[in-house]
Formats: structure tokens, sequence, C-alpha cells
């Protein structure tokens, strides 16, 4: 990807540089390194210029990133998943809109700025993640390396804190949270 994004730098073309960007910094961060994804996140959202359109998705990015950066992050982390709802909705990107609003609940912080929504552990947003691809419990027990009463468990708590019972509401949710393992 990063061969592909020099290339097209220097063939001179400028348009869609922050989008190519911001999947170079997702593909660093899925390799696990989060200050680079960041560093490239804060690079795409410089060079936006009049392009505009991934705005709220870039701001999404920088707010997750920085949620996992560590606890001393978690403000900065925040208003930057609120700007990103707030872009959104100037724009009408409902999509953007609504997978922000889902990264600001999975911190336990509705968007709003009122009462905490839901927070997700680590292991549960792994286990919504195999949902949201597809996998049966068995399969999904298979993958953790756990029993299959403990996969159940995760569901019903998933399903507590969320407040939604069924299973394409939790697949919607895996989807709309991007999920790690989704």
């Amino acid at each position: 990807m990063a061969a592909a994004f020099a290339d097209n730098l220097a063939s001179g073309a400028r348009i869609n540089g922050p989008v190519f960007r911001g999947l170079l910094a997702e593909g660093e961060a899925r390799r696990g390194d989060v200050a680079r994804a960041l560093e490239l996140v804060e690079e795409a959202i410089a060079m936006r210029g009049e392009d505009r359109l991934f705005e709220s998705d870039l701001l999404r990015r920088r707010g997750e990133l920085l949620a996992v950066a560590g606890p001393e992050q978690r403000a900065a982390a925040v208003d930057a998943l609120r700007a990103a709802i707030a872009v959104a909705e100037s724009q009408g990107a409902e999509a953007f809109r609504t997978r922000a609003q889902a990264a600001l609940a999975g911190l336990g912080v509705a968007g709003d700025g009122g009462p905490p929504a839901f927070s997700l552990s680590r292991r549960e947003r792994e286990l919504l993640g195999l949902l949201g691809r597809g996998m049966t419990d068995k399969e999904i027990a298979a993958e953790l390396v756990i029993s299959l009463a403990t996969v159940r468990s995760h569901l019903d708590r998933i399903r507590d804190k969320t407040g939604r019972r069924r299973r394409p509401e939790l697949i919607r949710l895996a989807d709309e949270l991007g999920s790690p393992g989704g």
C-alpha cells in the first residue's frame, strides 16, 4: 500500500491523498504500530486541503487511535470522535456519523456528551468482530480457544451492555464498531 501511495504522489495526483494516507494508517494500526498510524492520520488530516469528503472518517480514526494509545489520551480521543460526529452531521454523512458515534460509545461516552452509553472489553470487542465475520459460537470458541459456555457468557454481557438482543443486531453493531476480528 505504501508503494502504491508513493507512486500516486510521484505521478502528481493529489486526489484521494488523505484517503490513501488514512488507509495506510489503518494498516499500521492493524500491525500494532499505533504511533506510526497516528502520524499517518495527522498527515492525512493536514493534506486534506479542499478535499473534505473523508474528514469525519479521518477524525474518527484519530480518535480510535488515541483511545488505544493510552489512558492519558482519552480526552483527546473523545474530542476527536465528537469532532468526527459534528463534521459528519454537517455533511449529512450518516454512515460516518454512525461509525464515529459507535466508536465514542465503545469508550463509554454518549455522543451528546451525556451519561456513558456502554463500554465493551477488548475481549468482547474481539468476540463481536468474529461474530461480525459470520462465525458461529462454536467457531468463535475454537478461534479464541475458549469454551462454548464462555462465548455465550460474553455474548450475554454484550447484550446486557448494548441492549441489542438478537444476533443480527449484534452483527450490525460489530460493523458499526469496526470491531477487531471483523
